[in-house]
């Protein structure tokens, strides 16, 4: 993702935003419909047992739907749903974390996908009062994201296409695992949010990105998924890289790693150039891309280290 790339930017802040919520017990808030739906117009959806219209709620269920071969069939997702690039053309229902109900039932789909999180339990639950088929889709760990793949797939008629999908990712992760095989495995901080400073803790999909990268998350004894961390802490950890895939701060490179040195210049990290800036889609969507994100990983902790 380029600064340049103001769409790509908004919906990767939208992602980390829900995680940053969660982190703080908050979440997005949901900015209900305009007007009250009339039953009868979700009664009206189409329901067959092989769903042919799909809205789509979040960016990692949109880019399943594409990765399983059933992209054609979406009707409606929302504006962070933005890859592959044929998602971009796909019509809007609203923001992530803030679907309008009205622009949901007016594509009439059979079937909603819906992101597990916390900010879409309210949405989801309203569109299922209207008559519509919600599936969600959860995934907070990578056997989650096979295990997802796998009841997609079911649910579109596509296992086949979900068995080769996984059997895909699977071999992949191995190839990056017998990669970093025998290295040194370098305490690694994943952050999040700089204001405050959220990180990733134990029991999620980065803390099990890093491992399957070949490293240790510097934060491998949290009591929580994704704890608020304070400077000090932060000073006393001190790992050996950092990477940050927050978005609330500076969009440029070069910003971002000044803000780094200007408050944190003693860490080692940040004095040995080691504050890695990945893209923040291929780490913060739990989808078919993470497993790019883990590949990217290893090869830029451990790239510097080999031939040692």
């Amino acid at each position: 993702m380029t600064p340049s790339d103001p769409s790509r930017r908004i919906a990767a802040r939208a992602a980390i935003a829900l995680l940053v919520g969660l982190a703080l017990g908050t979440g997005c808030e949901h900015s209900g419909p305009s007007g009250t739906a009339s039953p009868s117009v979700a009664a009206s959806a189409t329901r067959t047992a092989v769903p042919r219209r799909i809205v789509s709620l979040g960016p990692s269920s949109t880019e399943l739907v594409f990765a399983l071969g059933a992209g054609e069939r979406l009707v409606g997702a929302t504006s962070a749903c933005d890859w592959p690039p044929a998602a971009r053309s796909v019509p809007r229902v609203g923001g992530y974390g803030n679907p309008q109900i009205e622009l949901v039932l007016a594509r009439r789909p059979d079937i909603v996908l819906v992101p597990a999180e916390g900010a879409l339990r309210e949405p989801a639950e309203t569109l299922r009062r209207l008559g519509l088929r919600v599936q969600p889709v959860t995934v907070t760990s990578i056997p989650q994201l096979f295990e997802a793949t796998r009841q997609l797939a079911a649910t579109l008629g596509r296992e086949q296409a979900g068995a080769r999908l996984v059997a895909t990712l699977r071999a992949r992760l191995e190839r990056v695992a017998a990669s970093v095989r025998g290295l040194p495995r370098p305490r690694v901080l994943v952050v999040v949010g700089h204001e405050p400073l959220v990180v990733a803790g134990r029991h999620n999909f980065l803390d099990e990105a890093l491992r399957l990268a070949g490293a240790r998350n510097a934060l491998e004894t949290a009591d929580t998924r994704w704890p608020t961390i304070d400077g000090e802490t932060l000073l006393a950890l001190d790992p050996d890289a950092i990477v940050d895939v927050a978005m609330d701060g500076a969009d440029e490179r070069e910003a971002r790693l000044r803000w780094w040195r200007e408050r944190f210049g003693s860490l080692r990290a940040v004095a040995q150039h080691a504050v890695l800036l990945p893209s923040p889609d291929l780490l913060v969507r739990p989808g078919p891309r993470l497993v790019d994100g883990i590949a990217w990983l290893a090869q830029a902790l451990h790239e510097p280290r080999r031939g040692r």
